[in-house]
């Protein structure tokens, strides 16, 4: 039997659909992209949950479920992309994720009833419209359990680049494994973090220490087109620890406690074609599980540059099909 050795490059390639972060300096991206600073939601349990909007604020509500290490601000990737296709995204911190406070042991239930606020907070701002959900790469699970916890909220759910690492028939991504040593591992998991969280912050040329080797050329281009942004989002994601980014990488893999046959919304998949982290089998396995569902696969776009000019498309459907549910 062969024995997999965990070195921390792989580890730390595990979660890494993303990457990115924050500094001891102010986030550069609250003056910019984002439309104001983030919203600090209070849930009933005591907790709180960080909510930053990106877009335009009259357009179609969206929720954004962030990636596996990722944070809020991740939307300023797609801040322009929500002005043209007039989307109002709301992304979330995750518990335990950039200004969200930390919850032992969460899952994806305790997801639902986070999830139950955060609609409810939406709808007093904006009405009680029906709205979308955005997931990119390790949100896929947590929009698709909003998606079948909320089917009169939740008019139409897209993902980028979905993951269902582990998933029957599903082949095994670049750092699949690895994850697999994450869920066995955690405190290793942390340490390797911790470390790579000081390599990031004192290194400005962040293009230089994303771990994006095995990565499709255009996800390498794309990494260094945006390397500034993507250090952000990591260390933004690690600013009160590593403990929160660990839970959600325990947390990517199948099975969820998500039943794929009962999302009544339409879905929508978007993959790259030179995606090495998540296998063409992942759209055909939740294609053929979810009741209405279509997938789309993309030319000549990896995991990180679905990010770019590609998830036009995706919103330009999602906001057709939210606008479609006001109608009725």
């Amino acid at each position: 039997m062969r024995r997999i050795q965990v070195s921390r490059r792989r580890m730390l390639a595990s979660g890494f659909v993303f990457a990115s972060g924050m500094a001891s300096d102010p986030i550069h991206l609250f003056g910019q992209s984002a439309r104001s600073g983030p919203v600090t939601l209070s849930l009933q349990d005591g907790r709180c949950l960080a909510i930053q909007r990106y877009g335009v604020g009259d357009g179609v509500p969206v929720l954004y479920m962030h990636a596996t290490p990722g944070a809020r601000l991740e939307g300023a990737l797609l801040d322009e992309a929500c002005r043209r296709s007039h989307v109002d995204l709301w992304a979330i911190d995750r518990p335990g994720i950039g200004l969200s406070t930390y919850q032992a042991g969460r899952s994806l239930r305790n997801w639902r009833d986070d999830m139950r606020q955060v609609i409810a907070l939406v709808q007093r701002k904006r009405g009680s419209l029906p709205m979308g959900v955005l997931g990119y790469s390790g949100g896929t699970s947590y929009a698709l359990a909003t998606a079948e916890s909320f089917p009169q909220e939740v008019a139409a759910v897209a993902i980028l680049a979905p993951r269902t690492p582990g998933a029957p028939g599903v082949a095994t991504g670049i750092v699949d494994r690895s994850l697999q040593q994450v869920q066995r591992h955690p405190r290793m998991a942390a340490w390797v973090l911790r470390r790579y969280r000081r390599k990031v912050q004192y290194n400005r040329h962040a293009a230089s220490v994303l771990p994006v080797a095995g990565f499709a050329g255009v996800d390498q281009q794309f990494a260094a087109q945006h390397s500034g942004t993507l250090r952000d989002v990591l260390l933004e994601a690690t600013r009160c620890g590593v403990a929160g980014v660990v839970r959600d990488m325990q947390l990517i893999p199948w099975p969820w406690c998500v039943s794929l046959s009962q999302i009544e919304s339409p879905v929508s998949l978007w993959l790259g074609a030179c995606d090495a982290l998540a296998p063409r089998s992942t759209v055909e396995f939740l294609a053929s599980r979810i009741p209405d569902c279509v997938a789309n696969v993309l030319p000549a776009v990896g995991h990180l540059s679905v990010l770019g000019p590609s998830s036009d498309l995706a919103l330009q459907w999602l906001s057709h099909q939210v606008t479609k549910g006001t109608a009725k």
